[in-house]
């Protein structure tokens, strides 16, 4: 009976220690996200610039709109 009652006070202390800690997998789970949402921005312009207008395309397409609005 008396390791009965050590086996549950010892799971009872291992619980309290380890099984409360909520803010640190909250705070890992956050992170890992904003490390995704990171590398998707850094992506996202690096393709834009990679596969973007130039200026000079840019520059003839403003101006062919300009002179149709006029």
């Amino acid at each position: 009976m008396c390791t009965t009652i050590n086996s549950t006070y010892y799971l009872t202390q291992f619980k309290v220690v380890f099984m409360d800690n909520k803010a640190q997998p909250a705070l890992e789970y956050l992170l890992l996200i904003g490390a995704a949402v990171l590398v998707a921005a850094i992506v996202i312009v690096v393709l834009g610039d990679i596969f973007g207008p130039t200026a000079n395309q840019t520059k003839q397409t403003l101006n062919h709109w300009l002179t149709h609005i006029n």
